[in-house]
């Protein structure tokens, strides 16, 4: 029903009824009129208000107006029997209106009398069988959303997020946490969910959010790097090329580090001589934390670095493209709201259009214009998040001219619409 017209969806699922509404509607006395306002002002409520998340406990709702709607139709097709003089006709056109008004509901129940609906299939109970002998009880699963989970009810294991429909009118909104699995799924990404042992990089405004899954308690250590120690640590050539792989949020860099890949890339060590030496705080452990914090920043560096970039010094883009790339996305990130293109950018670099977009391409790793909606929609996502202003309102704070393209946009790059986003920001589990 989801991808169906709008009339079209009542036409297939009331069906004659619904046809009838309106002449029904015009030629009926005043009393019934009064009676059937009542049904309408259900269906316009219903249009516009999400009661419910699940749209066919929405379109519960509609009942009631379909019962009135009942009512009235069938007073007007016995009125149009009664003019009838023949009483063959009245009755043959009678059982013609009652055959296409019932048809559809009669097969439902024949579909429901003939169908063996069952909760848990025997893989089902397998399943939850080889999760309760090889699972540590504490284990924390990735599943479906659905109702019916034999992870839960079978193997009484944990899972990321079940079912919201049941608790939705105890005012938990679950929306965020369905969108994450969805995208889990849809398209699996490392940063949505990191283990014991990870190291995480938040890179400039970047709206993030950390959630203890499990029940046990948990700890993570927290380094704010700042950038003079990336000026102080590099030669000036290069400088400007790492400020952009580590400070510029693009997206599509990598941000989370499994333990293994922490492990070999000499992350875990450097972290830890950092650790040791802001708790021993002895002679050197200001040299230290110096050396683990530069150990830190070269291991992501090598990591950062993007795919259609040579490792070679002597192959990487030139420090004045670079530097002039860099300064481009700092006005970026400062005039987001203004009305910004690629070729004021071009010429504000003293670069040529087709230059400037070749050199912004490879080296940020994706077009102005997806670099500037992106930092547009991480504005715009930070204003959803800590006030309660329209939509409308943030999406011209924030550079876009249509409200319409700044959801499209927002949608394309987060995964779901502003207001899934502010209707399923959490009030608790936020560290």
């Amino acid at each position: 029903n989801e991808g169906d017209p709008y009339f079209w969806f009542y036409i297939k699922n009331i069906g004659i009824v619904y046809l009838l509404l309106i002449p029904a509607f015009v030629t009926a006395g005043r009393t019934m009129r009064w009676m059937y306002s009542g049904g309408l002002l259900i269906l316009l409520i219903a249009e516009f208000v999400l009661f419910q998340p699940n749209p066919y406990d929405t379109n519960k709702i509609l009942c009631i107006w379909h019962l009135l709607g009942c009512i009235l139709t069938a007073d007007f097709v016995w009125d149009i029997l009664e003019q009838l003089k023949s009483r063959r006709a009245a009755v043959l056109l009678g059982s013609v209106i009652l055959f296409l008004g019932t048809f559809g509901s009669v097969l439902t129940l024949g579909r429901e009398a003939v169908s063996s609906y069952r909760m848990f299939g025997s893989e089902d109970i397998a399943y939850a069988a080889f999760i309760e002998e090889k699972a540590d009880p504490e284990a924390l699963f990735l599943t479906g959303t659905h109702h019916l989970n034999p992870v839960v009810s079978h193997a009484g294991r944990n899972i990321v997020c079940g079912s919201s429909l049941y608790v939705y009118y105890h005012g938990m909104n679950y929306s965020a946490q369905e969108q994450a699995v969805r995208q889990m799924y849809e398209s699996p990404t490392e940063e949505l969910l990191a283990q014991e042992g990870s190291t995480v990089l938040f890179r400039s405004n970047t709206i993030h959010r950390i959630y203890r899954l499990g029940a046990e308690d948990s700890a993570y250590y927290v380094f704010k790097f700042s950038p003079s120690l990336i000026i102080d640590l590099s030669s000036p050539e290069y400088r400007s090329l790492y400020l952009l792989q580590l400070a510029i949020n693009t997206q599509n860099g990598k941000v989370v580090w499994s333990a293994e890949e922490s492990e070999t890339n000499g992350l875990h060590r450097a972290l830890e001589l950092l650790i040791g030496a802001e708790k021993e705080q002895d002679y050197g452990s200001d040299i230290a934390m110096k050396l683990g914090a530069a150990s830190v920043l070269l291991s992501l560096l090598r990591d950062l670095l993007p795919s259609n970039l040579p490792l070679s010094l002597s192959e990487l883009p030139g420090d004045v493209a670079v530097r002039r790339i860099y300064d481009v996305t700092v006005y970026i990130n400062s005039h987001y709201a203004e009305p910004i293109t690629a070729a004021d950018c071009a010429a504000m670099a003293y670069m040529s259009y087709s230059y400037f977009s070749r050199c912004f391409y490879r080296i940020m790793g994706k077009s102005f214009k997806e670099y500037l909606n992106l930092t547009r929609i991480n504005r715009a996502e930070k204003a959803l998040l800590g006030s309660d202003r329209s939509v409308t309102d943030i999406a011209c704070e924030c550079g876009f001219n249509s409200v319409s393209y700044f959801i499209s946009i927002y949608r394309k790059i987060k995964g779901m619409t502003p207001l899934q986003l502010r209707n399923g920001r959490p009030h608790n589990k936020l560290q």
